[in-house]
């Protein structure tokens, strides 16, 4: 009965930690959500009106790990340039899409080189998204606690998913990894609980901790590198009872 009473208490540690690190990472996103959506929208109410110009008082000088340009709007976003002008980096959107895609490229054949981090953090509209290939790394809370985002497609390109990118995502439950993805990142689908099976390519060498902590419903992981990939630590805890890694 003590030992039973250790793991378990063990076992409440290690959850109490995660839910710390999340209500520490989700806290930030809320906060910037709200500052953010306020009574104005990134659009004006009528069709064709753009985008308000004195809505955005943030300093964006970085994005994404990127020294960026000058501010422009494309189609229905709004953009920065990379500071040597060749590629662009989305940073804002009018968080009304339900089927969200991403462009690859803009005005003049720019390509599009990132997304800003936690850019589609808390929306509660979109239920699916497209990202290309062109954006090679998802960054930190990207999609965080999107309650309604149910399917996630990954274009050949991508390699890096960065921390809790996905995390908090209650209702996901279809991700098509390219072969591409090199990296997942901490926490990046944690608490994902309606996901069951996912497949990676033969380049996926690492797994962060937590990565797919509380998956409750996933049974099944593929994959191909086997050995050659680094699981970090608590990252399928809490899955399926009779979750599997399946190398193929």
């Amino acid at each position: 009965m003590s030992y039973l009473y250790r793991e378990v208490s063990k076992l409440n540690r290690r959850i109490l930690s995660f839910l710390l690190a999340l209500a520490v990472l989700f806290s930030n996103i809320a906060l910037a959500y709200a500052e953010d959506d306020d009574d104005d929208d990134w659009f004006d109410d009528e069709e064709g009106d753009g985008f308000d110009e004195e809505e955005d008082k943030r300093n964006l000088d970085t994005v994404s790990g990127y020294d960026t340009g000058e501010s422009f709007e494309f189609g229905d976003f709004m953009y920065q340039l990379t500071e040597d002008g060749t590629g662009a980096i989305l940073t804002k959107y009018s968080h009304n899409q339900v089927e969200l895609v991403f462009p690859d490229k803009v005005d003049d054949d720019k390509p599009v080189v990132g997304i800003a981090i936690g850019l589609c953090a808390c929306d509660p509209v979109v239920e699916s998204v497209v990202i290309p290939g062109s954006v090679k790394s998802i960054p930190n809370r990207a999609f965080a606690t999107c309650p309604n985002l149910k399917t996630v497609i990954l274009q050949e390109g991508v390699t890096h998913l960065d921390m809790c990118c996905f995390g908090g995502c209650e209702n996901l439950e279809s991700i098509e990894f390219p072969e591409s993805l090199e990296e997942i990142g901490n926490f990046a689908f944690a608490v994902c609980p309606k996901i069951k099976e996912i497949a990676f390519g033969t380049n996926l060498t690492t797994i962060g901790d937590q990565a797919f902590f509380q998956c409750a419903e996933l049974s099944k992981v593929v994959l191909p590198g086997g050995d050659n990939v680094t699981i970090g630590a608590m990252a399928f805890e809490m899955c399926a009872e009779d979750f599997q890694i399946v190398n193929e």
